[in-house]
């Protein structure tokens, strides 16, 4: 389900942008999101990045904000949540250089006018339905995170303690079973689970040595595959 924020003082030039956004996501086939508000940079941020268990995927946020301004608090959010998708509004675009530099995905002029707000809706809108189609939703120790599947290099399973090892050398530890981890990431092809020890990315390995059983990583790590899934790992990674 998509979420989406948006600013209690609206910075629109028409009326109940909430049937807008409604519609725009079902013209692109995506069920109704969930839509929730904030007036100052606290509530956003506690939104954003301190309610644990909700996670945005878009957000509209007016750069004249009461506290931090609109870039400011995005530039914080961004730091722990580097997949959100997010407009800036502002009344002129002094600031819009700025706001990309941080990594905004759209610049709105107010009073925002309708046809350039569908036309930047639908398009933030498509990107956040292929990344979901490309991502995995976890339940991480401190909060709920989007992971693409691309930046996963391998995860440690063990019990219900899991550490995903992703390629830019963050680790997230998470509580699940190596079953229903694996569950969450296979609806991509390329990972395969080496019994209860590893799920690996296939797109990250180096080489493979069915002798000893050394699986070789981008990263240079080395992981042991047991014997019985040697024949079926070779088998995948040249298939």
């Amino acid at each position: 389900m998509i979420q989406i924020a948006l600013p209690n003082n609206e910075p629109f030039g028409f009326d109940d942008v909430d049937s807008v956004v409604c519609n725009v996501a079902g013209e692109l086939g995506c069920a109704k999101p969930i839509l929730v508000y904030f007036k100052t940079s606290i509530e956003l941020l506690d939104m954003l990045v301190n309610s644990g268990r909700t996670l945005i995927d878009l957000v509209f946020v007016p750069y004249d904000l009461p506290g931090l301004n609109g870039i400011e608090a995005l530039a914080e959010a961004r730091a722990s949540l580097p997949l959100l998708r997010s407009v800036i509004t502002a009344e002129s675009p002094d600031h819009a250089a700025k706001a990309a530099a941080i990594g905004v995905n759209g610049y709105l002029l107010e009073p925002v006018d309708l046809d350039e707000f569908v036309r930047v809706l639908r398009l933030q809108l498509q990107v956040v339905l292929e990344l979901h189609g490309s991502s995995t939703l976890l339940n991480t120790r401190a909060c709920t995170r989007r992971i693409r599947h691309d930046s996963v290099l391998y995860c440690e399973t063990s019990g219900h303690d899991q550490v995903l090892h992703l390629v830019d050398g963050e680790s997230v530890a998470a509580r699940y079973s190596s079953q229903a981890l694996f569950e969450l990431l296979g609806g991509c092809s390329y990972f395969f689970k080496l019994g209860s020890s590893y799920i690996v990315n296939l797109l990250e390995v180096v080489s493979l040595n069915t002798s000893s059983g050394e699986l070789v990583l981008s990263n240079g790590i080395s992981l042991p595959v047991p014997t019985r899934l040697r024949k079926a790992l070779e088998e995948t990674l040249l298939g």
